[in-house]
C-alpha cells in the first residue's frame, strides 16, 4: 500500500515537471528572445554591437593612449563627452549598471543627406516595464528627462535631455531606441510595424555566422547604405567615380579589437555576381605583395591591386560592365580611340601586365593638385616586352613630342593622350594622364610629370625604399599578410594633399585642422583577399604613435631633461588605479611620469636616490604617498610632487642600503627601517626616531633591506651585512633567536629567508663565493643546490620556473644564462655574444609563467628570456636601464618601459 503512494506521488511530481517543462519549451518557441537587432530600420549604413558594452566603454576611455587624443577632436568629441555623461548619470547607479550588464547593446547609423548621419541606439527592454524603465532614467538624470511626448503611428515617441543632448525616446515591443533624430525614429516606428528585418537581406546571414562574439564589438556595414553615407564626404568631381564602384558588394561583418596603440577591424564581405566591385576579384588569386622595393620611403598612400594578370583581369572587368549593361558603350570607347590612333590599347597597355597594379603618391609635389604627386606602376609578366609594346603607342600617340632625357642622360617617354589607363581599368585610374614612363627592375613606372618622374628616379636611386623604412618593414610584418587581392596603405602624417583632394571642402578642412594628430600615427591599412564562395576577407589596421618617438616598435617616448641611468619605478595611482612612472634622471631630477607618457611633475633634488621607491598611506585615506632615501635624506612626497609636512628629514649618516618599511598592524602606524652603515635607524611616518630601539649593530655594512616575518605569533626581523653577520630579533631590535652557524665566503647576492611554519623550520637561500647555492634552515639543517660552480661575480634568483610547486634557480656568469632546478636538471641556457650587465631580473606574467630580464648596457638592448632559456620574440629591443614588464594602464595588456641611456624613457607595447 505504501509503494503504490509512493510510486504515485512520483508519477503525480514527474507530469507535474513534464508539463511545467513542456510550457516552458512553449513559451520559448511562441515568444523567442528579442534580438535588438530587429529595432534596427533596413537604413542603416553601419551597425556596431556589443555584448559588454559596459566594458567596452571602460576600455575604451580609461587608459587607452589613441583614445585620449582622439577625443580632442569631432566627432569623437561628442561621443566622449555623451558617453561620459551617460556614464556619470548611469552607469554609477546600481540598478542601472545591473541592468544593463548582460544586455547586447546596438549603435547604427543611418545616412541623412548633407547632414552626414543620425544614430540610433537599440537594447532590449529585458524585465522592466515602460514605467519603470521611464523611472529610472529620471532617477539617474535626477530630474523629469521627458520634455515632449507626440504620437505616431499610435505609438508614443518621447523628447529626452541628457546633459544638452536631446534625443527621441520609442518604447515598443520589447524594445528600447533612442534616435538623434524624430524623422529616424519614426522610421524605427514603421519598421517594426512592417515586420521586415535588416537580417533578412540577401548577403546578412553568410557574413553574420562568420562573427566572433568574443570581440570588443562587432562592425557589420550595409554597402548600399554605407555608399550613401561616403558619397556625403568625397569632393564633388569625385562622386561620379564613387558611384563607378558600386555596388561594391552587400554586407560586411568585421570585429572590433584595439589596445592603447592600435585599431583592427577583421571580418569578410559577401558579394554576389551582380556586378559588384568585388565580383571583379571573384576569379583572382590573392598575390605576393611584393611592390615596396620600387615605392620610395616617403610614399603618402597607395592602393595595390593584387591579380592574375592583366588579361584575366580585363575580362573580369567586361563582365561586370556586361551585367551593368555598359559593356557596348565601353566597347565603342575603345575601338574609337583605337581607329583615330592606328593603335591596340588592350594589346598594348595589357598583353605584358602581371599579377601587381599599384597606384600610389609621394605627397611631395609643390602644386596644390593631387595629380603632380600620383604615380602608377605594374608588374610585368614574363611573356611580352612592355617596352616595345609602350614605345609603339607613344610614337602613334605623339612622334614629336614623347621623348626627354632625365638628369643622369637616362630617357624617358611618354604616352601623350589623356584617360589611357582609366578608360580599360576604369576611374580608380582616372588620375593618370598623359604619362611618362621607364623601366625599374620588373616594374614599369608612370608619371605625369618630368619633375616627377626625376623625384621618383632621385628617391629610389638612393636605395631608400618604402620596404627598407623601418616603420613600415614593422607595420607590415607584424599586422598584415602577405598575400591578397587589395591593399589601402596610408602614412597618415603624409596624407593632407590626398585627403583635400578625395573629400569635400567642409571635411578636408576638419582633417586638416588636425595635422598635429594625424601626425601621431604610423600608419593605417586595409587588405581585402579572395576567400572563395562570394566571401572576402578584411584585415584593416591602424597604429598609433604619439610624437617624438625614435623607435618605431615603441608605443611612446618621453625625453627627459638630461640623461637617465636608473630605472623607472611603476607606482600606484590612488585616483584612477593605473601605474605612474617614477624615475631620476643623473642631475638629480624626479619626474612622475604618466602610463601615457605625460610629465605630471618633476622636483630637482641634491643627491641620488638610494635604494627602492615605496608607498605609504599616511593619513590611512587611501591616497598614497612615495617614500625614499638619497645619501643622507628621507624622503616623503604626494603623488602632486609637494612634500609631507617635515620632509625630507635629515639622517645621522650615510644610507648604505635599502630600507624597510613594515606596517606590523595593518593601521598605517608605519616603521621605517633605514641602515646606516652597520647600523639601522628606526623612524616613524613623520621621520621621529622610535625611542626603544636597541639593535646594536653588525659587523659591517648593511647593503640588503631588513626583512620581517611573523611566525607562531611572533615577530621577527631579519637583518643581515654584505659578509652575512645575520641577527633575528624583535620589534625593538633585541635579538629573539640565535642561529647557531656562520655564512662563509658569502657572495654578493642577497640572502633569501624562506618562512617556515616554525622559527626551526624557516631557512636562508645563499651562495658563496665559489657559486654554490645554499638552504640553511634555522635548526642548522643544511642543502646545497646541484648546480654548476660559478665565478665569484655570479648572480642567483629563486623562481618557479616550470610551475611545478618547486623553487628553481636562475644563474647569471658573464654572458652566460642557466635555468635548473634544485636537484641539478637543467631546463635551459642562453648564451650571448657578449657579456651582460651583472643584473637579473624576475616578471611575473598572468599565465603565471616567470619570465627573465637582462641588459646590455653596451650594446643599447634589454633581453626577456623565457623559462627554458629560449629569447622571447619580442626582444630585443631597445634600452639601457633596468626595465619593467606590467600592465600600468589597466587596458589588459603588459607594457615594457625602460631608460634609453640618452634622455629618452620609452614604452613598449609587450602584446
Amino acid at each position: 500500500m505504501n509503494r503504490k503512494i509512493v510510486n504515485s506521488i512520483l508519477l503525480s511530481l514527474l507530469a507535474i515537471v513534464t508539463i511545467w517543462l513542456g510550457f516552458r519549451l512553449f513559451n520559448r518557441i511562441s515568444h523567442p528572445k528579442a534580438d535588438p537587432m530587429d529595432a534596427v530600420p533596413c537604413s542603416a549604413a553601419v551597425i556596431i554591437q556589443s555584448e559588454h558594452p559596459l566594458e567596452l566603454w571602460k576600455s575604451l576611455v580609461e587608459g587607452n593612449l589613441m583614445w585620449d587624443d582622439l577625443r580632442a577632436v569631432q566627432p569623437f568629441t561628442k561621443i566622449h563627452s555623451t558617453g561620459k555623461k551617460i556614464d556619470s548619470l548611469f552607469l554609477n547607479n546600481p540598478e542601472f549598471a545591473s541592468w544593463i550588464a548582460d544586455k547586447s547593446l546596438i549603435i547604427s547609423l543611418h545616412p541623412a543627406g548633407n547632414a552626414g548621419a543620425d544614430y540610433l541606439i537599440s537594447l532590449r527592454k529585458g524585465n522592466k516595464s515602460d514605467e519603470e524603465i521611464l523611472n529610472l532614467i529620471d532617477q539617474c538624470t535626477g530630474t523629469k528627462s521627458v520634455t515632449e511626448e507626440r504620437k505616431f503611428q499610435a505609438e508614443s515617441i518621447r523628447k529626452i535631455k541628457i546633459g544638452n543632448e536631446v534625443l527621441h525616446l520609442l518604447l515598443k515591443d520589447d524594445f528600447i531606441s533612442i534616435a538623434s533624430s524624430g524623422s529616424l525614429i519614426e522610421e524605427v516606428v514603421a519598421h517594426l510595424e512592417s515586420g521586415k528585418k535588416i537580417q533578412m537581406e540577401d548577403g546578412w546571414k553568410n557574413v553574420a555566422e562568420t562573427s566572433d562574439l568574443t570581440a570588443k564589438a562587432n562592425f557589420y556595414i550595409h554597402h548600399q547604405n554605407f555608399s550613401s553615407l561616403v558619397n556625403s564626404w568625397l569632393a564633388s568631381d569625385l562622386k561620379n567615380s564613387w558611384q563607378e564602384l558600386q555596388p561594391y558588394g552587400k554586407f560586411s561583418a568585421l570585429d572590433l579589437n584595439f589596445s592603447s596603440s592600435t585599431f583592427s577591424l577583421n571580418g569578410f564581405t559577401f558579394a554576389d555576381s551582380s556586378g559588384g566591385f568585388l565580383s571583379l576579384f571573384e576569379h583572382q588569386q590573392a598575390q605576393d605583395f611584393q611592390s615596396s622595393k620600387i615605392l620610395p620611403e616617403n610614399t603618402a598612400g597607395f592602393l595595390w591591386l593584387g591579380i592574375n594578370d592583366g588579361e584575366s583581369f580585363y575580362t573580369a572587368i567586361e563582365n561586370r560592365l556586361k551585367i551593368k549593361g555598359t559593356l557596348n558603350q565601353h566597347q565603342k570607347e575603345i575601338n574609337q580611340f583605337n581607329s583615330d590612333f592606328d593603335v591596340n590599347l588592350k594589346r598594348q597597355l595589357l598583353s605584358w601586365v602581371g599579377n601587381e597594379i599599384v597606384l600610389f603618391s609621394d605627397g611631395t609635389d609643390n602644386n596644390d593638385s593631387l595629380q603632380g604627386d600620383l604615380f602608377l606602376a605594374i608588374k610585368i609578366n614574363e611573356i611580352s616586352d612592355p617596352l616595345e609594346e609602350l614605345n609603339e603607342l607613344s610614337i602613334k600617340l605623339d612622334s614629336s613630342n614623347n621623348k626627354a632625357q632625365l638628369d643622369g642622360g637616362m630617357e624617358v617617354r611618354r604616352l601623350n593622350a589623356d584617360d589611357l589607363f582609366s578608360m580599360l581599368l576604369g576611374d580608380v585610374f582616372s588620375g593618370i594622364d598623359r604619362p611618362w614612363y621607364m623601366r625599374v627592375e620588373d616594374y614599369m613606372i608612370f608619371a605625369n610629370s618630368l619633375p616627377a618622374i626625376q623625384r621618383y628616379l632621385k628617391d629610389i636611386s638612393t636605395e631608400k625604399s618604402l620596404a627598407k623604412n623601418i616603420t613600415y618593414y614593422n607595420f607590415v610584418s607584424e599586422n598584415l599578410s602577405d598575400k591578397a587581392n587589395i591593399t589601402v596603405y596610408a602614412n597618415p602624417s603624409r596624407i593632407g594633399k590626398i585627403l583635400s583632394s578625395i573629400l569635400s571642402p567642409k571635411h578636408a578642412l576638419s582633417f586638416s585642422e588636425q595635422e598635429g594628430l594625424m601626425k601621431k600615427f604610423d600608419a593605417f591599412a586595409w587588405q581585402l583577399s579572395n576567400a572563395n564562395h562570394h566571401l572576402f576577407y578584411n584585415n584593416v589596421f591602424l597604429k598609433f604613435n604619439p610624437g617624438g618617438k625614435q623607435d618605431s616598435k615603441s608605443l611612446w617616448e618621453l625625453a627627459l631633461d638630461t640623461t637617465v641611468s636608473s630605472s623607472p619605478v611603476p607606482v600606484r595611482d590612488h585616483m584612477s588605479g593605473q601605474k605612474d612612472l617614477f624615475v631620476q634622471d643623473d642631475n638629480y631630477t624626479i619626474y612622475l611620469i604618466s602610463s601615457k607618457g605625460e610629465v605630471l611633475w618633476k622636483k630637482a633634488l641634491e643627491e641620488k636616490i638610494r635604494g627602492d621607491i615605496r608607498q605609504i598611506d599616511f593619513f590611512g585615506n587611501g591616497k598614497l604617498q612615495l617614500l625614499f632615501c638619497t645619501s643622507n635624506q628621507l624622503h616623503l612626497i604626494d603623488l602632486k610632487g609637494n612634500y609631507m609636512s617635515g620632509f625630507p628629514v635629515r639622517l645621522n649618516g650615510d644610507v648604505s642600503g635599502e630600507i624597510g618599511v613594515f606596517d606590523y598592524e595593518s593601521n598605517q602606524n608605519y616603521r621605517i627601517l633605514i641602515p646606516l652603515g652597520n647600523k639601522i635607524v628606526n623612524v616613524d611616518k613623520e621621520g621621529k626616531i622610535i625611542t626603544g630601539w636597541e639593535f646594536e649593530g653588525t659587523q659591517s655594512t648593511i647593503r640588503q633591506a631588513p626583512a620581517f616575518f611573523r611566525c607562531e605569533n611572533k615577530d621577527y626581523l631579519f637583518i643581515t651585512d654584505i659578509h652575512g653577520d645575520i641577527h633575528i630579533v624583535d620589534r625593538k631590535g633585541k635579538t629573539r633567536y640565535n642561529l647557531n652557524f656562520d655564512l662563509e665566503n658569502l657572495s654578493q647576492n642577497q640572502v633569501l629567508i624562506r618562512q617556515g611554519s616554525t622559527i626551526e623550520s624557516t631557512s636562508i637561500i645563499y651562495s658563496d663565493s665559489t657559486g654554490k647555492i645554499y638552504r640553511r634552515y634555522f635548526n642548522g639543517n643544511a642543502d646545497t643546490a646541484k648546480s654548476t660552480a660559478r665565478s665569484p661575480k655570479h648572480l642567483f634568483r629563486i623562481e618557479d620556473l616550470n610551475e611545478d610547486g618547486k623553487e628553481d634557480i636562475i644563474l647569471l656568469d658573464s654572458n652566460k644564462v642557466e635555468f635548473v632546478e634544485w636537484n641539478g636538471k637543467v631546463l635551459g641556457r642562453y648564451s650571448f655574444a657578449d657579456e651582460v650587465n651583472p643584473l637579473l631580473m624576475s616578471f611575473k606574467m598572468p599565465d603565471g609563467s616567470v619570465r627573465t630580464g637582462l641588459i646590455s648596457k653596451a650594446i643599447g638592448e634589454i633581453y626577456l628570456l623565457m623559462g627554458d632559456g629560449t629569447m622571447h620574440p619580442k626582444f630585443p629591443l631597445k634600452g639601457t636601464t633596468s626595465f619593467i614588464v606590467s600592465d600600468i594602464n589597466n587596458d589588459g595588456n603588459f607594457e615594457i618601459v625602460t631608460g634609453t641611456g640618452s634622455r629618452r624613457i620609452i614604452c613598449y607595447s609587450f602584446n
